[in-house]
């Protein structure tokens, strides 16, 4: 017998499925956290109290932001991994060229955190992350400065499944949008 499957994620503006599900497909929701930065002084009014102190206090330690894409980023930190040794498998073979936003400690040129991000058109989309110095605000900060020089007019976090990721995230004023995930089995 032949097998077929079916599956997409699709855009959070694109929510009329029910054609699909007269055909046999099934829908779950998922969630992605979203941010409009069109306008960042309205950005900065909506982080959370502990977003901005934590900006704060990264500035106060000499932070400075780099972007590198992922290619030289690997070349310069080769030992610095994005979760496991499947993951660096992925985005080694996803895109050698995404950028990456990376915090120094502008003393001792001492990396600090970053973030790995796509863009489109219109949205940043936020990938991963690395973080060295937890207690400094560095993952605050370079989020901050990416979204403040970001060329698009939204931030996507890509949602997470873990409650204090979930809760930073929104710490930076993002909300909820759900977004249909599309099968046929």
């Amino acid at each position: 017998s032949t097998h077929s499957f079916f599956c997409d994620f699709w855009d959070y503006n694109f929510n009329f499925w029910y054609p699909l599900m007269w055909c046999g497909f099934t829908q779950t929701l998922h969630y992605h956290l979203h941010l409009d930065i069109s306008n960042t002084k309205t950005c900065w009014d909506n982080l959370s109290t502990k977003i901005r102190t934590d900006i704060r206090k990264a500035q106060k330690y000499n932070s400075s932001i780099k972007c590198l894409d992922y290619g030289e980023f690997r070349k310069k930190f080769p030992a610095i991994a994005f979760g496991d040794i499947k993951s660096m498998r992925f985005y080694d073979q996803l895109n050698k060229t995404l950028p990456l936003y990376v915090n120094y400690n502008t003393i001792n040129e001492q990396l600090a955190s970053g973030i790995l991000i796509s863009n489109d058109f219109h949205t940043t989309y936020y990938i991963d992350s690395f973080n060295f110095r937890k207690s400094t605000g560095t993952q605050s900060y370079v989020i901050w400065e990416t979204i403040c020089t970001a060329q698009t007019i939204s931030f996507n976090f890509l949602g997470s499944r873990v409650p204090a990721v979930d809760s930073f995230f929104r710490g930076f004023g993002s909300i909820p949008v759900p977004y249909s995930c599309i099968k046929y089995n």
